[in-house]
């Protein structure tokens, strides 16, 4: 026959048990929920991250297409500029031919000195020349500056005067 004070016991017990159960049961719910919420929440920032990387590499790409786009550009404006070279040089020339850009020097044989001396006018003759010299020198100097140091203002169209397409 079974003792009534260990019934009781194990009563207890069960009922101990079965509250435990259920607790348990309720802590293994609240449990789930929560790694599906950090899941969840994992996989909106993993899509955060691959949108945002998505679009750093569209971004990187875009910018590749612009370099290269830009580097097109820059050669088919090297090409144009040495197509249009001969008639700008051309156009210039003939500016300053109507402009008289280009300084005359007529006082080659202004000998109005009527001096005996030979020597005075051998010494007169080679500082004209030399003049010459340094002028032409000069006007090279001049020349190659203006045409490679000085940034090119319109083209074509600003040395015929013509301004800006839109004048």
């Amino acid at each position: 026959p079974p003792n009534p004070d260990e019934e009781e016991a194990i009563r207890k017990l069960r009922l101990q048990a079965l509250m435990l159960g259920t607790e348990v049961e309720d802590l293994g719910k609240i449990i789930n929920q929560q790694s599906r919420e950090l899941e969840q929440r994992r996989e909106e920032e993993g899509e955060k991250l691959k949108n945002s990387s998505q679009g750093v590499i569209q971004a990187s790409e875009n910018i590749k297409s612009i370099n290269e786009e830009s580097k097109k550009g820059r050669r088919k404006i090297r090409r144009l500029q040495k197509r249009i070279k001969p008639h700008t040089s051309a156009i210039e020339k003939i500016i300053n031919d109507e402009e008289g850009g280009e300084d005359r020097d007529d006082d080659d044989n202004d000998d109005d000195d009527d001096d005996d001396d030979d020597d005075d006018d051998d010494d007169d003759k080679k500082k004209k020349k030399s003049k010459k010299k340094s002028k032409k020198k000069s006007k090279k100097k001049n020349k190659k500056k203006d045409g490679k140091n000085k940034p090119k203002s319109g083209g074509l169209r600003g040395l015929l005067g013509l301004g800006k397409k839109g004048q």
